[in-house]
């Protein structure tokens, strides 16, 4: 679910000339593009850029051109600070294209519409909210990309912060502030087999999914999820058996950090010696 806000150009012979660095700079905002893993590079400019305030973590608004329009996309939920940021880059840009209209999802709207959006868009969030916890019977989880990389969201979530804007674009903040290496598999295909593969090293904090997982099922038919330690390989289902300790990060990720010797200690019992 998301909102996509498109400003034009009046007039035909008196288009404005810009590219995406001059928007991105002009929103005086963090930026970057996302990768295959739906984790942000950052400080990169591309086709389809990522804009966020680096003080609240939140989800992100999406900013391209397409046939000489300035393209806005807000994904819900998300918090009112960011709708409120969002609709903040709406009058920015407006103001850029000498014009108080923006078409919102295929509606015309006018500038002074902006509050009314705002206060729709807030219930929206709260009602996708309310949405995803009707339909935990059927799930584990739901995932919802944040601006730094996807987030698990359950039942536990979902009864922490319930429909409560405010709490929910805490929750983001806090999960995406953490000090912690968030792992995304790489995929190769190892004799005739597709394996999925993470990296953990020693005495970093790592969030690790317990279930391995490619996200947007990009890829299917993987036979195999392994670790790489210290230049060695373990299976992911004995490597999460092995650990005694881990931390609740969201409904299919938890937290870990293991020492030189916790690592030496489980490949010493766990490494295999070919795939």
């Amino acid at each position: 679910m998301s909102v996509n806000i498109r400003i034009m150009q009046k007039g035909f012979f008196r288009r404005k000339k810009f590219i995406i660095d001059d928007l991105v700079k002009m929103s005086h905002l963090s930026f970057g593009v996302m990768d295959e893993n739906c984790q942000l590079i950052p400080n990169q400019i591309g086709d389809h850029t990522i804009l966020f305030d680096r003080k609240y973590l939140q989800r992100g608004i999406e900013i391209y051109i397409q046939n000489h329009d300035i393209c806005l996309n807000l994904s819900l939920p998300t918090s009112m600070d960011e709708i409120q940021l969002f609709y903040y880059l709406v009058k920015v840009y407006c103001e850029y294209m000498d014009t108080d209209e923006f078409v919102k999802d295929d509606w015309l709207m006018d500038i002074k519409d902006i509050d009314l959006q705002m206060v729709y868009d807030k219930r929206t969030s709260a009602d996708a909210l309310m949405d995803l916890k009707s339909k935990l019977s059927d799930h584990k989880y739901f995932e919802i990309f944040g601006i730094l990389h996807p987030i698990s969201i359950g039942e536990k979530e979902l009864n922490d912060f319930g429909t409560d804007l405010d709490l929910f674009g805490q929750y983001l903040h806090n999960q995406q502030a953490l000090d912690a290496y968030y792992a995304t598999p790489r995929i190769y295909n190892a004799h005739g087999r597709r394996i999925g593969m993470y990296a953990l090293g020693a005495n970093i904090l790592t969030i690790l999914p317990v279930e391995p997982y490619v996200v947007l099922n990009q890829f299917e038919g993987i036979e195999e999820w392994y670790v790489f330690m210290n230049d060695s390989l373990v299976k992911y289902r004995d490597l999460m058996s092995f650990i005694k300790k881990f931390d609740y990060y969201d409904a299919n990720h938890r937290m870990v950090c293991l020492s030189k010797e916790e690592i030496s200690e489980a490949l010493n019992t766990l490494a295999i010696q070919k795939i």
